[in-house]
Parts: structure tokens; C-alpha cells; sequence
């Protein structure tokens, strides 16, 4: 039986001119009444029952039969499975386009199988002995959608030869053109992701007379053997060939609107790159928190993740500022306005590069110029890591790079050399499904080919300037000697995705893959770990993805460069007892510290971390304690004593939890000068200490990151004593003490890393500056890449201690902005440290300048700067001689208009045993 889908029934009118309300009521009439013919049962067709072998009951081939495409009206605006005829053909006729490009060896060397271009040309000869001998070149196939299940298939011979033998190259029997072959196929729908693509279903063709060409009689012959080779062995071409396929979304075609583009890659301008705000914190902050700690090295030094925004934001950047990358003409035959070149990631080491033009005009081969708009073209090309000497750029560029990548280092003479990642344009593949020419249809197939075969020939021209111009250039990275403590010494890369991503899938929506780059520092052999995507590599920055993240290790940075360099702070904050010499006093109390000690200044401070599973930190510690004494007895006078205690204890907290706008590194110590001693039958003690702690923190805003410290003056607490003794304890200790605890040159280091562009990799000809670091549990550095910046650093301002009313004044807005969490107290607790010890004492001890606040350079000279509104440390690009402080002007601080979210976790409450 055969059932009529009554509720899917569309009204096809006759007559358009009807009044609207006429048709419109027409229609609703009629539905009810094939709703009435449905609910009677007259919607079911019957056949005669069938009781025996059904081989010689006859088929009707409705299909075959129809007439339907003799109405317009029957067949308007009919769509196969949701995508329109316009869209189909379309994606016809640019496959046939490709494989005649391919054919042709537009792209490179022709195909060795020949049978692989049977869609735009085939000879007898290529599939054997026939009994007829013939050589057919197609048009490009067309379809007419008959209703969602089933497509007329259109095949054009454009020229048909019929030869007597298999030589070809003799004149033939008979030529013919433009003969029409229709065949009524069932089309297959397939899934996509969201969207989906169609087949054809060939063991369902069916040669359609009365659609085909209408011929003579007295060549029927010749049609007749063409048709039972097209049925019998043509079809079963195309499947060995998989030319199945008559839509698949995902290009540029036009009137597809299903696959989505390149809209996640912003044109913005990176002067708008903003930090990511807010009291509250986002989604993408919440994730990115967790996604930190998960963060696994696989046992490199360094590695960066390069996003494919940073790629595209690189080309944007460096298409702003002109030359060939926004216009290029070439010899008077090509000339071009080109929109930003757009790069898609792909798994296998691989990228989808599009040019789109905007305007222009091509020569074609009959030297008549062609002026289009509008058009793209794609190409898949290599990402390849080459050294220096491989590269075929302008040397003056090649000079400029290294410029840009050596000019900030102070050992830039000892590179080695610089490893580029490119992409390898001089093997790019041209790629039809992600390419849109409109307008090249207008006057025929043949002059689409002509003009597809200069636009290829003049963009092979465009991509060889581009590499010449270092334009093929998307990340660089210098290396070091072995000897090198911190830059990398080897590097390579991986494309690292979620998922495969291919030219077929890689504008659906998903996770772009990023190019990870990986090294190794101070001459270790270079790993072959296999990068896996895990939880991600780049994390949220403003309204936008960021351009990456810097990963380095614990060895390498925070062991190798921080904590070294911290080292400085134990060696001129530990205070040691030294033997007196012979010009010296018995009894003179004979202080040093670390630095100078005679003994002791060649060996190391280094801290040493503390096992305490504190949420949100790691802890460091330096503890030295040093005591002697000296006594003496005998028969000639009484027995006397005489001790001197050293005791030093210094913390370091590291925030592990990720804050987008600040990390606060927090150290803090506290040294201890006891005295005890003997005389008289006399006893006597003596003991003072002195306590001291600075917060760096490393800001972040839209040029990159800004180191910043408090400078600041121990405290010392009451000196306890018992009996009498002239010595003073606190002056020993203050005399010996720094009178500033100076990190300046910790800073230096830090500044050296952080502050304006990273100095050790670029992106191209542009450099990047960091933003927002966070350690990891396992003392990892994560930073992730911001905005394009210069390849130049600047000073590190320092904040010196403020006046009681100034620090009054941001204390209060800070605390408005939830700026900071203050640091715990110290806790003491130790036999010889008494209750006085612990007397409330201002931390900052108040500097000589009276109200005026004062910022000191962190290379030590001083420089006045007008307070502002955005709390933020201001930036110096030049040493500035030592100025007398000028009184500054007041300013109105608006603590609301700056959201900085607060820091939710809390520095671990520490007792320094012992004390």
C-alpha cells in the first residue's frame, strides 16, 4: 500500500494573482478538509495482496513517472532534508572546480590516477578495453530537488568524441556537445555536529528519458552506449572515488548559513585588551582556578601555550600597520586589498590559513583584467619549527628580530640562535570547501577555470612575498648557550586539541588546539613527552580568550631564580657573633652579618620549604641560630662568663591561588640579640629584637605586569634586661641590621622576567607582556600571555613609606576596594623573649619627608610622581637623577571606580617557634 503524508501537504497555487486573504483562507480550508480525507481513511492507496513470489509483480516508479518539474510552482523553494537546491549546486560546482584544479596541476603536479578527476573528465581507455571508444569532459553537475528524500541528477557532457580505436590522438568518428544525462537519486542525510551533510544513494539511480536530452534518431546509438556506461560503471566511479557527497556544510558558499565561521577570532584593537574585572568572581576565573592546579609540566623547563587568538590578533596587529599584508599588486597583472589573514589551528601539526580580498583584479590568460570583490581563498598548510638559517627572509627584517629579541638581554651576544615556528607557505594546499569566489560563475565553467587558475598562480606569487617579508613567522624563540641559567637552551613544539580537528570539521564550534612550545634550560636533553589537552592550557583575560600561557617550572623559576635570588635577604638580615680580634676589647660584644662574615659568606642562605598543607600558600623558611660563650676561671681571679644568641628567622608566603588582577608575595623575619654574662658573682641579661615585613606584589593591567614594593625599616621591640650592663643591645642590633630591608635587587630580577615584554619568545615581529601569575601547589609558575606590547622594559617603581596621613588615606580605600588581606601577626613563643616584647609598634617607621610621599626606583634613585586615583605604581623608561621632593598635590580618591575583586583566601597563621 501506498499512505499520503496529508499533514505535511504544502497548497501550490496556480493562480498567484489570488487577493493574499484569499489564499491564505483557501489554504485553511483545505487543510481541513485533507484532515477529514486523513480521518476517513482516503489517504491510503492499496494494491492488489500478494499471496505468492512477489519476483513478477510490477514496480511503478512514481518518480520516473512524474512530471512535476514541467510546473515551476510544483518544485519552488522545495529543500532536501533543510538545505535549499542553491546551496547544493553550489557545493557542485566547487568540487568540480577542485578536481579540475587538481587535474590540471594548478596547485602542483597532476594526479597520477587519472580516474581520480572523473568528475570533470574521463577516457575509455582509462578503465580498459571497451567495446566503445570515447572521451567525455563534464560540466559541473547540477541537482533538482523533487521533495526531501530524492534529487534529479544532472550530468552535462560538455563535449563528447567517439574514436574508432584507442587512439586518441586521431580525429574521431563523430563529436557532439552539451547532451544532458538526468538520473532520479534517493539522498542520504548524515549528521554533522548541528548540522548535516548529503549523499547520494547511486544504487538507487535511475536514468530519466523524458528529463534527458531529446536526441535524433540517427545518433540514439551513440547516446544509448554513453547512458549504460554512465549507469553500469560511471556511478560506481564516483563511489571508489568518494564523490558521494553533494553538500557538506563548513565553507564559505553562499546562502549557507548552518556552519559557523571564523566569529570566535576578535579584529579588536589590542589597545582595548583589558584584564578581567570584577567583585565577584566569573565563570571563566572559577574554572581557570581549578585548571591551574591541575597544570602538569611533563618535565620540561619551560613551556608556552600560543593560542589561536594570539595568531589571528598578530596578523591583526601587523595588517594595521599596512605594506603587503593589507594592499599588494604584482607585474600590473594582480592587484589586491586583502582583510586580515585569518588562521584556524589543526591537530597533526597543521593550519587552515584564509585570504580574503576585498577588491582587486586578476589577468587572465587572454590578458583581460577581471576585477572581483570579495573573494576567499584557503590553503592548508605545515607548521614547521626551523632555525634561523633555514629562514629565506629580507636580512634587514632578520636583523630587526634579533634586535627585538636580544636588545633587553644583557648576554644577547652569547645566543646561539633562534628557533622560528612558521607557517610553511611554500607547501600550502589549496583547500575548495573553505574558499568563495563570487561572481566567477557569470560567464561559464571554462572562464571559472581560467580564473581560478590565475588567482592560484598570483597567490602562489603573494605567499612567497609574505615569507620573504617574515610574515610566515607566528612565535620565536631564542636560545642560549648551555651554560645559560634561566633563557632555554633547546625548544620544539606540538599542536596540542581536544579533539582531532581537521579541514573537514574545523569550523564546527570546538576547543581551538594551541601550539605548545616546549624547552629545556641550562643543557638538559630535550624531552619526547606527548603533550595531552587535560583540563586546557589558555584561561580567560577580559572579554576575550588570552593570547596563551606561560608555564615554568619550579626548578626553573621559582627555585632557580626566586627563591635564589631571596637568598640575598637572609644573608643581610642574619646577624652572627664573631670572636673579637686582638685589637679588640675581651669583652666588646662583636656583631656582623651573613654577608661579612669571614667564614660564612661564601656558603649559602637558601631557604627551605615548610611541609604544612596551608590552602592557598607555599611557606619558605631561612632559620639560623648562633651562640657561644666564653668564660674563665682560676686561682687568680673569680670565674667569669660572658654569651652572646643570634637568632634569625625569616618566612616567605607565595599566594597559589589565582587572582586576575594582583599576586602579593609576602616576606617577613624577625632576628633576636640576647647577652647573658657573669661578673662579681653578679648575673646579668640583656636581650632585643627586631621584626620587619614587605608585601611585593606584581599587578596586573592592560600593558602587562607591574612589580611593585613597600620599602621598609625594621622595628624593634623594648629591650629587656636584668642587672646592670653598659651594653646596649639595640644599638648592636641596629647598627648591624640594614637600615632599610632593601630587595631591590630581588625586584631587578623580578622586573627582569616580568615587567614590560617577555623577553624570552615573540610572537613574529610583535612581543607579548604577561599578565596574571599564579603559582601552583607544586611551586610552578602559570602567566598567562597578554596584550602585544613593545620590545622594551621599564623601571620598577618602588613605594616608600608613606606619612601617617597619606597611609591613612589609601589604607581606607583600599580597604573600600577589598585590595588586600592584612598579614597575620607574628607569634612569638620562647623562654627568653619576655611579655615587652611583644608592645604594639608601628611596622613603617615614618620617613624624614614630612606629608609628601615619595617613590623610590627599585635601582635605588628616587623619583617624584603625583598621587592618582588607580592606586597603581607608575612606571619609569629612564633613570632619573636624585630630585628633592617636591610637596604633591592632593588628590580625590574614588575607590568605586576601581572593582578589584578581593582575594578570598587567607595567609596561614604561623608561629616561628622558638621565638
Amino acid at each position: 500500500m501506498m499512505i499520503l503524508d496529508f499533514s505535511s501537504a504544502k497548497m501550490v497555487l496556480f493562480r498567484p494573482d489570488l487577493p493574499i486573504g484569499t489564499a491564505d483562507s483557501l489554504e485553511w480550508y483545505l487543510k481541513k478538509y485533507l484532515t477529514l480525507l486523513q480521518s476517513a481513511g482516503h489517504h491510503v492507496r492499496f494494491d492488489l495482496p500478494d499471496f505468492d513470489n512477489d519476483q513478477y509483480k510490477p514496480h511503478i516508479n512514481y518518480s520516473l513517472a512524474t512530471r512535476a518539474l514541467e510546473h515551476e510552482e510544483l518544485c519552488a523553494d522545495v529543500a532536501v532534508h533543510g538545505v535549499g537546491e542553491l546551496s547544493i549546486n553550489e557545493y557542485l560546482r566547487e568540487t568540480w572546480l577542485d578536481v579540475i584544479s587538481k587535474a590540471q596541476g594548478f596547485c602542483g603536479e597532476p594526479p597520477t590516477d587519472l580516474l581520480s578527476s572523473c568528475l570533470t573528465e574521463i577516457k575509455s581507455t582509462w578503465l580498459g578495453h571497451l567495446d566503445n571508444h570515447f572521451h567525455l569532459r563534464f560540466s559541473p553537475p547540477r541537482v533538482k530537488a523533487l521533495c526531501k528524500h530524492e534529487v534529479v541528477l544532472y550530468f552535462t557532457a560538455a563535449e563528447i568524441h567517439f574514436h574508432h580505436s584507442e587512439d586518441f590522438s586521431l580525429h574521431p568518428i563523430n563529436s557532439f556537445e552539451n547532451w544532458e544525462f538526468a538520473f532520479i537519486v534517493d539522498v542520504i542525510e548524515e549528521k554533522v555536529g548541528a548540522s548535516s551533510s548529503l549523499k547520494l544513494d547511486l544504487s538507487t539511480a535511475r536514468f530519466c528519458q523524458h528529463l534527458s536530452s531529446i536526441l535524433a534518431q540517427d545518433v540514439h546509438i551513440h547516446f544509448t552506449h554513453i547512458i549504460t556506461f554512465l549507469q553500469e560503471q560511471y556511478m560506481e566511479l564516483l563511489a571508489i572515488y568518494s564523490m558521494l557527497c553533494i553538500y557538506y556544510p563548513g565553507g564559505y558558499h553562499s546562502g549557507n548559513t548552518e556552519a559557523p565561521g571564523f566569529d570566535d577570532i576578535s579584529d579588536d584593537d589590542e589597545s582595548e585588551w583589558t584584564v578581567e574585572e570584577g567583585g565577584s568572581k566569573s565563570s571563566g576565573t572559577v574554572v581557570w582556578t581549578e585548571t591551574i592546579q591541575q597544570i602538569a609540566l611533563y618535565g620540561f623547563d619551560h613551556m608556552v601555550a600560543v593560542s589561536e587568538v594570539s595568531i589571528n590578533a598578530l596578523f591583526a596587529s601587523l595588517h594595521k600597520a599596512g605594506g603587503s599584508l593589507a594592499k599588494w599588486k604584482y607585474d600590473g597583472r594582480f592587484k589586491g586589498e586583502f582583510s586580515n589573514i585569518r588562521v584556524k589551528l589543526l591537530s597533526g601539526n597543521k593550519a587552515l590559513v584564509t585570504f580574503t580580498i576585498d577588491e582587486g583584479y586578476i589577468t587572465l590568460k587572454n590578458r583581460f583584467k577581471h576585477e572581483f570583490t570579495s573573494w576567499t581563498i584557503s590553503y592548508e598548510v605545515d607548521i614547521k619549527m626551523v632555525d634561523e638559517s633555514e629562514l629565506h627572509c629580507d636580512e634587514g627584517w632578520l636583523a630587526r628580530l634579533s634586535g627585538l629579541l636580544f636588545g633587553t638581554h644583557e648576554d644577547h651576544e652569547t645566543r646561539s640562535t633562534v628557533k622560528h615556528i612558521v607557517l610553511d607557505f611554500a607547501h600550502a594546499k589549496y583547500v575548495y570547501k573553505h574558499s568563495s569566489f563570487p561572481g566567477m560563475w557569470d560567464k561559464g565553467p571554462l572562464s571559472a577555470v581560467d580564473k581560478l587558475k590565475s588567482l592560484i598562480h598570483y597567490m602562489g606569487k603573494y605567499l612567497i612575498n609574505l615569507s620573504w617579508s617574515g610574515h610566515n613567522i607566528i612565535h620565536s624563540t631564542p636560545i642560549f648557550p648551555h651554560t645559560h641559567q634561566f633563557g632555554l637552551t633547546a625548544a620544539s613544539f606540538q599542536v596540542v586539541s581536544k579533539t582531532v580537528v581537521t579541514v573537514t570539521n574545523c569550523l564546527f564550534e570546538h576547543e581551538a588546539p594551541v601550539i605548545m612550545v616546549v624547552g629545556m634550560t641550562r643543557g638538559r636533553a630535550l624531552l619526547t613527552q606527548i603533550i595531552s589537552w587535560g583540563c586546557g592550557w589558555v584561561g580567560p583575560s577580559g572579554r576575550s580568550r588570552s593570547h596563551g600561557t606561560i608555564c615554568l617550572s619550579r626548578e626553573s623559576f621559582l627555585e632557580g631564580k626566586l627563591l635564589a635570588t631571596l637568598e640575598l635577604v637572609n644573608r643581610r638580615t642574619t646577624v652572627v657573633p664573631r670572636f673579637p680580634r686582638e685589637n679588640e676589647q675581651e669583652w666588646e660584644v662583636c656583631l656582623t652579618t651573613w654577608d661579612h662574615h669571614q667564614y660564612r659568606k661564601n656558603k649559602r642562605c637558601n631557604w627551605q620549604k615548610v611541609e604544612k598543607n596551608t590552602p592557598g600558600w607555599l611557606e619558605y623558611a631561612w632559620d639560623h641560630r648562633d651562640e657561644w660563650s666564653y668564660e674563665h676561671e682560676g686561682t687568680r681571679e673569680e670565674t667569669s662568663a660572658f654569651s652572646v644568641l643570634c637568632q634569625t628567622r625569616n618566612q616567605l608566603l607565595i599566594p597559589t591561588s589565582y587572582n586576575p588582577r594582583s599576586m602579593e608575595i609576602k616576606l617577613r623575619g624577625e632576628t633576636l640579640l640576647r647577652l647573658k654574662g657573669k661578673e662579681d658573682k653578679a648575673n646579668w641579661n640583656k636581650q632585643s629584637s627586631a621584626k620587619w615585613s614587605v608585601n611585593l606584589r606584581v599587578n596586573s593591567g592592560p600593558r602587562g605586569l607591574h612589580v611593585a614594593i613597600e620599602e621598609v625599616h625594621p622595628v624593634f621591640d623594648k629591650t629587656v634586661s636584668e642587672g646592670k650592663w653598659v651594653t646596649d643591645t639595640q644599638t648592636l642590633l641596629e647598627k648591624h641590621l640594614p637600615r632599610i630591608v632593601d630587595i631591590k635587587e630581588v625586584v631587578k630580577e623580578l622586573k627582569q622576567v616580568f615587567e614590560g615584554a617577555w623577553q624570552y619568545s615573540c610572537a613574529g615581529s610583535k612581543t607579548y607582556s604577561l599578565v596574571s601569575p599564579t603559582f601552583t601547589q607544586n611551586g610552578d609558575l602559570i602567566v598567562q600571555l597578554g596584550a602585544f606590547t613593545e620590545g622594551s622594559t621599564t623601571k620598577t617603581i618602588a613605594s616608600s613609606t608613606a606619612s601617617p596621613s597619606r597611609l591613612s588615606l589609601f589604607s581606607r580605600a583600599k580597604a573600600m576596594v577589598g585590595y588586600t588581606v592584612e598579614a597575620p601577626p607574628l607569634h612569638t613563643s620562647n623562654s627568653f623573649l619576655t611579655a615587652s616584647s611583644a608592645t604594639a609598634t608601628p611596622l613603617l617607621t615614618p620617613p624624614s619627608v614630612d606629608a609628601d610621599r615619595q617613590f623610590v626606583i627599585a635601582d635605588g634613585s628616587d623619583h617624584d610622581e603625583e598621587i592618582t586615583d588607580d592606586f597603581s605604581m607608575p612606571t619609569l623608561n629612564v633613570e632619573q637623577p636624585k630630585l628633592a621632593p617636591p610637596i604633591l598635590k592632593t588628590a580625590t580618591v574614588k575607590p568605586e571606580l576601581i572593582p578589584i575583586p578581593e582575594t578570598e583566601t587567607t595567609e596561614p597563621d604561623i608561629t616561628l617557634a622558638g621565638f
